[in-house]
C-alpha cells in the first residue's frame, strides 16, 4: 500500500510542500499531539496546538522551488528550535532542530486539514506535551507529559503523578 502523502500550504500560498515517507514501510507521522508549551502558544496566538513530528526527509518542497524561497526562519531565544514561517503571510509552517532528524508539523499548515488530520489512526493526536505549562485544562484520555516522553529527552512524568502536578483552574 502507498504512503499516504498530504499537501503544507500557507495562508497566501507562497509556501507549498508535501509530505510524503521517505519509504514504503515507514509511517509518516512519528508522534501526533498537542502541544501547550509557551513558544507554540506564542506563534500561534493559540492555548495550544495540534501537530505531527515527522521525519526531516519527509519533505518536498514544489518543483520550481519557489515554496522553500518563501521560507523564513527563526532561531528561537532560550529554546533548541527554528520556526519556519512564510515570508510574505507569517503562517508558522514547522520546527525544526528540537529534536534529530524530526520536523514538528503544525497541523493549520496542512492544505484541507479538516479533511485529513483525525480521520485515521495514524492522524489523530495521541499525547499532551508541555501540559504543566498549558492555559486550559483538558478533559480526555489522552496521557499528558509534563514535558517530554522519555524517547525525546523529557523525563517521561505525566500530570497527576504527583501532588505538584495542580490544574490550570487551581
Amino acid at each position: 500500500m502507498a504512503s499516504p502523502s498530504y499537501k503544507l500550504q500557507c495562508d497566501c500560498g507562497q509556501v507549498k510542500a508535501t509530505l510524503k515517507s521517505s519509504s514504503e514501510d515507514q509511517n509518516l507521522i512519528q508522534v501526533a499531539g498537542f502541544c501547550h508549551c509557551k513558544p507554540c502558544r506564542d506563534c500561534t496566538g493559540a492555548p495550544m496546538i495540534e501537530f505531527w513530528a515527522v521525519k526531516e526527509d519527509s519533505i518536498t518542497f514544489d518543483e520550481d522551488g519557489s515554496g522553500e524561497e518563501a521560507l523564513g526562519k527563526y532561531k528561537m531565544k532560550d529554546y533548541e528550535m527554528i520556526r519556519h514561517f512564510c515570508k510574505s503571510c507569517g503562517q508558522h509552517m514547522y520546527n525544526s532542530n528540537k529534536f534529530p532528524g524530526l520536523m514538528i508539523v503544525g497541523v493549520n499548515a496542512l492544505k484541507n486539514h479538516n479533511d485529513s488530520v483525525g480521520k485515521d489512526e495514524a492522524t489523530k493526536s495521541g499525547i499532551h506535551l508541555h501540559y504543566s505549562e498549558r492555559v486550559h485544562d483538558c478533559h480526555d484520555s489522552l496521557p499528558k507529559f509534563l514535558n517530554f516522553p522519555e524517547p525525546f529527552g523529557g523525563d517521561g512524568k505525566l500530570f497527576g503523578e504527583d501532588e505538584e502536578n495542580k490544574t490550570a483552574e487551581e
